[in-house]
């Protein structure tokens, strides 16, 4: 029969915890870094639309005036 201490379970238990956690952690840190990504790609797409927007409307102000 086995003999163990439960000093060395309970370490074993919390490292298997530890590395649980980061993973999750390291995962969360990961999205958030991808959404920060993500939200200034869509924030430069907005400003070139807008800026295509300004281009036309001088356009057309232009062809009316």
């Amino acid at each position: 029969m086995l003999k163990i201490d439960r000093k060395s379970v309970c370490v074993v238990r919390v490292r298997e915890r530890e590395r649980r956690w980061r993973s999750v952690m390291v995962r969360a840190f990961e999205d958030s870094m991808a959404l920060k990504v993500l939200r200034r790609e869509r924030m430069r797409m907005v400003e070139k639309r807008r800026a295509a927007d300004l281009q036309r409307r001088d356009k057309e102000e232009e062809r009316k005036g």
